[in-house]
């Protein structure tokens, strides 16, 4: 047999060979860098601030003891305004754009003091009622993130439900005016409710595998209203969390 089509279809074989390398290889580069966007699993975990504001329907004047035990004067005041808070969540972003996250967080705590009088004639007291209001939360919400160029960082907005668990404890000093006894006891009280979460964010990069997140989240409304001497009544606040949080993705 005659030698030539041998190494003409020797030939063909290596052109081939050297166009599908060719073709190949920059779709294997666009694989491995699509690759992170569309599946990835992150845990993280960090702290902030929350400002946190105790209703005036519950906290105030005309809302407290006043309304709960007949107390004939009151003030009432919050002793803070920004809270310490943290949180830590688990959370999987895929398609580039979408995510889903659970996390777990301590809102903060405040305090309040509330002085006044009561009773009357052998009955009267003064009064001092100083109360830890702490909010904590579980939460699930879908993200949706909008990348902001080849540097692998994002932008996110959050949307989700977030159970909130209030603890309140108050200890309340009577001192009776005529007799000059001092009466001491501690009150304890606690609710849940669901709340819509709603937040916005910005994730950068820090290395491989290694992110960065700055985090605003609102709640809103969390508590019950306030009712002396219940199980759940807790009083009523608004709060927002700023954090900043440390991001672990695979």
């Amino acid at each position: 047999m005659h030698p030539f089509p041998v190494r003409r279809s020797a030939s063909i074989a290596a052109t081939l060979a050297v166009a599908i390398g060719i073709g190949c290889s920059p779709c294997a580069e666009a694989q491995s860098s699509a690759e992170p966007g569309m599946f990835q699993l992150y845990i993280g975990g960090g702290g902030g601030a929350s400002p946190m504001t105790l209703d005036s329907r519950d906290y105030s004047a005309t809302g407290h003891f006043v309304t709960q035990i007949g107390t004939t004067t009151e003030t009432v005041s919050q002793d803070e305004t920004f809270a310490g808070s943290y949180k830590g969540f688990v959370g999987l972003r895929f398609l580039k754009y979408f995510g889903i996250e659970a996390g777990v967080g301590h809102l903060g705590t405040v305090g309040f003091t509330a002085e006044g009088v009561g009773g009357s004639g052998g009955g009267a007291y003064a009064f001092t009622d100083r109360g830890d209001y702490s909010a904590n939360m579980t939460y699930v919400a879908a993200l949706l993130t909008l990348p902001t160029g080849s540097d692998g960082g994002y932008f996110h907005l959050k949307g989700g439900t977030a159970q909130v668990k209030v603890d309140v404890t108050e200890t309340l000093t009577q001192e009776f005016l005529l007799s000059g006894l001092t009466v001491e006891a501690v009150y304890k009280t606690s609710s849940k409710v669901t709340r819509p979460l709603i937040g916005v964010g910005y994730t950068t990069p820090m290395g491989t595998g290694k992110l960065l997140r700055v985090e605003l989240e609102h709640l809103g409304e969390i508590g019950k209203p306030y009712m002396f001497g219940t199980q759940d009544g807790t009083g009523r606040a608004s709060v927002t969390m700023l954090t900043v949080a440390y991001i672990l993705a695979f």
